[in-house]
């Protein structure tokens, strides 16, 4: 409820799958326009906007997910009861492993129509309008750390990037893997070839090498993860279609997937467009010296802070090799 003349409190769930990093959508097509929001509503007497998102998360769609960190608050004009009311929403983040949650729901008080997991990089395309508008914004990076929460086994570890100079070893590292991983698998090995910048000659890098496993069904652990793992390597990364496991040293990073992934390949092209473009490999190599000289919390948040770069070099390694322009902005 509303404190005298000031705004409704209503209270929000931004609910994130880890594995995969999407959020639980509703599409409301009544009584107001027709829009995607996060579950939740309005206060009852005594509630704090806490309870009340815990509360609507579970009369609406009947999980009982526990709200935590609060993320932000938004406040916007909408109908109640065919009358003008000004909302104040607190939305707070909450994770689960668990997507069962029916993705058609009948009409309810709220007028919720239906239910999906979006990802956020998917919300902007949504057809109809999102409640608030910039929510992927919003909660980009809450979403980004529930993600990686559930994916990396043994959780994220502070990192200090080291970049040099390209080492003639690193073939040599690379062959010496290539031999262990074909000798602990055999046949199960459908592909292996060396990837990422020590794969690239002349091009800096952190002393790390990288390496492309495809096996026949990367879901089945079964059938080479402990195999590897009897060579001393390590399970480190668990996500829908990849698997990477690593060195206890973590000078060795083997990423697994099935046949036919566009990430094997985008691997691929991005190595093979380097080896032969000097411009972006220079540009890559301060792209990642730059970069190294600040702390993170995390590999993946150095690695993702090389993205845009990463992005347009891929998009030109892309043209380049189905015969296209190269040209740069």
């Amino acid at each position: 409820m509303g404190d005298g003349d000031g705004p409704r409190a209503a209270g929000r769930v931004v609910l994130v799958h880890g594995p995969t990093g999407r959020l639980l959508l509703q599409l409301h097509g009544w009584p107001h326009e027709p829009h995607w929001a996060c579950p939740g509503g309005g206060l009852e007497d005594g509630e704090s906007p806490r309870d009340a998102a815990g509360r609507e998360l579970t009369e609406e769609t009947g999980r009982r997910d526990e709200p935590g960190e609060e993320l932000f608050t938004w406040e916007h004009d909408l109908l109640v009861a065919d009358e003008p009311v000004r909302q104040h929403e607190t939305y707070f983040l909450a994770r689960t492993d668990d997507d069962h949650v029916p993705a058609q729901a009948p009409d309810t008080a709220d007028g919720v129509v239906r239910r999906a997991w979006v990802a956020a990089e998917d919300v902007g395309a949504l057809a109809e309008p999102v409640w608030p508008p910039d929510l992927a914004a919003r909660v980009a990076e809450a979403v980004r750390r529930v993600h990686l929460d559930a994916v990396l086994i043994g959780g994220r570890e502070p990192a200090q990037i080291r970049v040099v100079d390209y080492d003639e070893g690193w073939p040599v590292a690379y062959r010496a893997l290539e031999a262990r991983v074909r000798g602990a698998l055999g046949d199960a090995v459908l592909e292996l070839e060396h990837i990422g910048s020590t794969s690239v000659p002349g091009l800096a890098a952190k002393p790390v090498i990288d390496a492309l496993l495809v096996v026949a069904d990367v879901e089945d652990e079964d059938a080479y993860v402990p195999a590897l793992v009897g060579t001393g390597l390590v399970l480190r990364v668990r996500e829908p279609g990849h698997r990477m496991v690593r060195t206890p040293a973590r000078d060795v990073h083997l990423h697994v997937y099935g046949p036919g992934r566009p990430e094997a390949q985008a691997y691929r092209d991005l190595r093979d467009w380097l080896r032969v473009d000097e411009a972006d490999r220079a540009l890559y190599g301060r792209t990642k010296r730059g970069l190294a000289s600040r702390s993170w919390e995390d590999m993946n948040d150095y690695a993702d802070a090389k993205g845009d770069v990463v992005a347009a070099v891929l998009d030109r390694a892309r043209a380049w090799r189905a015969g296209s322009s190269t040209t740069r902005g």
